[in-house]
């Protein structure tokens, strides 16, 4: 089955997966074929797992009406068509795509799938609105070609990440006509929370960072759920340190070591680094950014659900955190 398949009137159910935690570009590419379908007169929902908590996410959300659901609210008896972007069946909502999108090099047993070396998968679902000759006509049209515009940016860095193609250029060049510069200028320029700037100054305290060559480490101790998007953006502003090349931002979040990893060395495979520093089986990257969310285990700051007394939960929390610094140094050294 090819997406054009499911192009026209249909009682049949489309459902529309992201990886978990979707960024700005597993956003945008859902939105992008949900609009696609909508507009051949199918209709289609679309799911997500994780959070959509950062800053900017939320904002993009909000201004441009994306409605996307958790995936707590998917029967998959009631829909008979599944599609992938941004993700394969490894790190997405289902496991029996019907198409998959995306610009990793994945595999699918999808009968359909377009996987193709572009720096955004707004990149490929614009495409595919050319081929399908979907023109851009009123509010939710320009939300959908600003949603594109922002899921190319983000995902190459502004068109300057090794990953962007000329595809991505051209493609971003031909959205601009039909973007709402008021929601994408909302949308960049994103609130930053009075957490964000807690965190920061966190950050700075003495014994809480260091510094090898060119790689910055840093930690921000215990910190709620509901905080631990701070991560990436601090990861990101200390990246432009001079002379730093590699941040890693480390939190604890309930029983979890949660880090966020931006690189700008192009020696450094941060996919690689990641699974060398920390669990294997709950890291990752890409070209430039990296993460981990590896459970703690036995080193867990927490009793049954509940947090350690201070002063054990510090003391504690002060020897892994020396570790890693150590071991995230020596790594990145090339050691």
């Amino acid at each position: 089955m090819k997406l054009e398949d499911l192009l026209g009137p249909d009682e049949g159910l489309v459902a529309i997966h992201t990886h978990n935690t979707p960024d700005p570009d597993a956003l945008a590419s859902a939105f992008g074929v949900q609009w696609i379908l909508k507009k051949h007169g199918r209709e289609s929902h679309i799911f997500y797992d994780g959070e959509i908590s950062h800053p900017q996410n939320k904002t993009m959300v909000n201004y441009l009406g994306i409605g996307a659901q958790r995936i707590e609210d998917f029967d998959h008896e009631k829909y008979d068509y599944n599609i992938i972007v941004d993700a394969t069946e490894s790190n997405s909502t289902t496991k029996e795509p019907d198409v998959v999108i995306d610009h990793h090099k994945s595999k699918t047993k999808a009968k359909h799938h377009i996987i193709e070396s572009v720096g955004s998968v707004s990149t490929l679902v614009m495409e595919l609105i050319n081929k399908f000759g979907v023109p851009f006509e009123d509010e939710l049209d320009f939300n959908v070609a600003t949603a594109l515009y922002i899921g190319i940016k983000t995902d190459t860095n502004d068109l300057l990440s090794d990953n962007a193609i000329d595809r991505d250029y051209k493609i971003s060049i031909s959205l601009l006509p039909h973007v709402d510069k008021k929601k994408l200028q909302a949308i960049v320029e994103y609130p930053l929370p009075a957490y964000f700037y807690e965190l920061e100054y966190e950050l700075q305290q003495e014994g809480n960072n260091k510094i090898e060559g060119s790689c910055w480490v840093g930690s921000v101790g215990v910190i709620a759920r509901a905080k631990r998007d701070a991560l990436p953006i601090l990861a990101e502003k200390m990246l432009r340190r001079e002379g730093i090349e590699t941040s890693v931002v480390l939190a604890v979040v309930g029983d979890v070591l949660d880090a966020s990893i931006r690189s700008t060395n192009a020696s450094l495979n941060v996919d690689q680094f990641c699974k060398k520093v920390f669990d294997k089986n709950h890291s990752g990257g890409k070209l430039g950014a990296g993460g981990t969310k590896s459970p703690l285990g036995v080193c867990s700051l927490e009793v049954d659900g509940k947090s350690m007394p201070d002063e054990i939960r510090d003391r504690m929390w002060n020897g892994i955190k020396d570790g890693l610094f150590y071991k995230i140094l020596h790594i990145a050294s090339g050691n």
